[in-house]
């Protein structure tokens, strides 16, 4: 018996993929580019971050073009509600929403 990525994931994990294509359709709809991605993944690394604390995770520029591309996908995330922000002072914070925690479990081994 062979078994595909997905079945494997859905044993050892418990997560079914299927499950999150829905998150996947909404976030092509925004426009995911590999550093997008790159970026939604190291934030369900690091569970809860900063746009710059994520781009410098990646050693990319932190500033300008990068944080300000990154910041505005994380935007658009959050009104998909799959991102939550968290203002603390002048800093944001970024982090899945309780309803996505399980698809930030999926990412993490995305791809590895």
């Amino acid at each position: 018996m062979i078994l595909g990525r997905s079945e494997i994931i859905k044993r050892i994990k418990g997560i079914d993929e299927k499950a999150f294509e829905n998150y996947f359709v909404r976030m092509s709809r925004i426009g995911l580019t590999e550093l997008r991605f790159k970026c939604l993944k190291k934030l369900a690394e690091l569970k809860k971050a900063t746009v710059s604390a994520v781009l410098k995770e990646l050693g990319e520029n932190p500033t300008g073009g990068s944080y300000n591309t990154i910041n505005d996908f994380f935007d658009k995330l959050k009104k998909e509600s799959i991102l939550k922000k968290q203002q603390i002072g002048k800093t944001t914070y970024w982090e899945f929403t309780e309803k996505t925690k399980e698809f930030a479990e999926y990412l993490k081994e995305f791809g590895d």
